[in-house]
């Protein structure tokens, strides 16, 4: 699940949510690490809008060489070689249980629209391999400071940005340890987690880690060359489905005996529909969470698979949407944003009847190859409940070119550009046909959509690094705790993801709220005080 760190808008002293790549959407069995050890010794993974590659290597007994693994082990007494995949600091940030274990030289990408854009920054803490190796030294390393503690040693994360293939040069700079005071009693080694500010690297593609050190030798750098990162933040929040648990090859379109439903990706609401009848059961409306594979299979019968096969970016899930279905972003308690955009395809249910045709639809072209058909996807913008005049169009099939060579039935996943509708609280997805017939479009009317983006950057002029204001556990059960580290708070309030108030407590209370009333789910709390205002996610179990 992701975790929404808060982010101080000056101007307004208003806290906004970014988007956090915090770890916690990736599986790892307690006390364990991934690092592309596997059928696979070159890959990716990726949290919130982040790609972060590893590579194994085979050679010898097999061994991590390079780039990030993910882990959850929490040991920060052992030290040498065989503690390689722990943090310092004892957990992820914020007592979290996942974080990213990084060497030297490792790069991280942005993702979708991301790519090209700021990131804000991160929490660094000593990889607890080398935290111990300077402190105490090792057969390899020397003991920071010396015998005398005098030594001007240093450890140093250097982060660099790639833009347009070009590595820029700017660069920030943070030591994970720093011996170099006169006084040997300000001398010190990270422990905690530590955010770096990386605003002044301005917009990136890609980020380079290097670590440098004053202890080096023949071959290099002496000190053991790894450090630990958790909740990379960039300004925008993705939908990205991955946090809604499916079984492989199956779909969700309702939950249990809940025959209307919200999913929530991101920040964003999908809503669902589910029809009982006598005429039969079936999803009537709105959205589907789908990790189904099948390109080749016609036919109502497959309907919740994307032509495209995997998710964009190759991710596992994505949502499978009817026509004139809306997706809504609760800003009764959130800033107004611009969505960005997203990536869409066609199903293959779509996809083939037009590519062959079948019992209720056309052949896109016809016999001859020469109908001028197309299938559309509008999508419309409403901002306060009114629809906004603008619209942007896709072609999910187009065979209106002279040049029959040039037809197509979209087969990928497509960046969907949606920033010209401006400011938005939902949007409408209306899909059109030139094959229609007495009772409407004969074409299936679905089509398949993957990381809607969203951008709060438009309510912020410059940030500071993440509010001290914390709330735990999460998930909670029967109690929430609030600690603002001295702030005065006034309010407190929980709304549900349709935007209704279910909770609200003042005062000296706010500290610690029963949630014995409130039944399981996904919430927003909302914090008020003096020039305050926090609205974070909450789940209660």
């Amino acid at each position: 699940m992701k975790k929404l760190v808060t982010i101080f808008m000056l101007t307004q002293a208003l806290i906004v949510q970014a988007q956090i790549s915090t770890f916690e959407d990736l599986t790892v069995s307690p006390g364990s690490v991934l690092n592309a050890s596997g059928p696979s010794v070159l890959s990716n993974f990726r949290s919130g809008n982040i790609r972060m590659p590893t590579v194994y290597s085979t050679s010898f007994v097999g061994y991590w060489a390079g780039g990030w693994a993910y882990t959850n082990i929490k040991n920060d007494t052992l030290g040498g070689f065989n503690n390689l995949y722990t943090g310092y600091a004892g957990s992820g940030n914020n007592q979290s249980s996942n974080y990213a274990v990084g060497q030297g030289g490792s790069t991280m990408h942005l993702t979708g629209a991301d790519a090209g854009d700021s990131v804000l920054g991160f929490f660094v803490t000593n990889a607890t391999y080398a935290a111990l190796s300077m402190k105490n030294g090792d057969a390899f390393a020397k003991k920071f400071g010396g015998s005398t503690g005098n030594d001007p040693d240093y450890f140093a994360l250097v982060v660099k940005a790639w833009k347009n293939g070009t590595l820029k040069n700017d660069s920030v700079v943070f030591y994970l340890a720093d011996y170099r005071f006169a006084n040997n009693a300000q001398d010190y080694i990270v422990k905690n987690w530590s955010y770096v500010n990386l605003r002044g690297l301005g917009k990136v593609d890609s980020l380079l880690m290097k670590l440098i050190s004053t202890d080096n030798g023949n071959f290099g750098m002496n000190t053991p060359s790894f450090f630990c990162v958790d909740d990379i933040m960039t300004l925008r929040d993705t939908a990205d489905f991955e946090n809604l648990m499916l079984l492989s090859g199956t779909y969700r379109n309702k939950v249990d005996t809940i025959l209307t439903k919200n999913y929530l990706s991101g920040l964003a609401l999908f809503p669902s529909a589910y029809t009982v009848s006598s005429f039969g059961d079936y999803w009537s409306s709105g959205f589907a969470i789908s990790n189904i594979l099948d390109t080749i299979t016609p036919g109502y019968a497959n309907l919740y698979s994307s032509y495209a096969g995997l998710g964009a970016d190759s991710s596992k899930q994505y949502a499978v949407a009817q026509n004139k279905c809306r997706v809504v972003i609760p800003t009764n308690i959130l800033p107004t944003p611009i969505v960005t955009g997203m990536y869409v395809t066609n199903t293959t249910y779509a996809a083939l009847s037009m590519k062959n045709g079948d019992a209720f639809a056309k052949k896109f072209g016809g016999q001859s190859g020469n109908d001028p058909d197309y299938f559309l996807l509008t999508v419309k913008a409403f901002l306060g409940g009114n629809r906004k005049a603008d619209s942007v169009n896709f072609y999910l099939a187009d065979y209106r070119n002279s040049d029959n060579s040039k037809d197509y039935i979209v087969n990928t996943w497509k960046w969907l550009n949606l920033s010209s509708l401006g400011l938005v609280d939902s949007l409408e997805f209306i899909l059109s046909s030139t094959d229609n017939g007495t009772f409407g479009m004969n074409t299936p009317a679905f089509f398949a959509l993957d990381n809607l983006t969203i951008d709060f950057s438009n309510s912020v002029n410059e940030l500071l690094p993440a509010s001290s204001v914390r709330v735990y556990p999460n998930p909670a059960k029967h109690q929430l705790f609030i600690d603002a580290n001295h702030a005065n708070l006034q309010s407190a309030r929980i709304y549900d993801l349709s935007g209704r108030q279910v909770h609200q407590v003042y005062g000296e209370q706010i500290s610690e709220i029963s949630l014995k009333d409130i039944p399981a789910g996904l919430y927003m709390l909302e914090l008020k005080g003096n020039q305050l205002n926090v609205v974070k996610k909450i789940i209660i179990e």
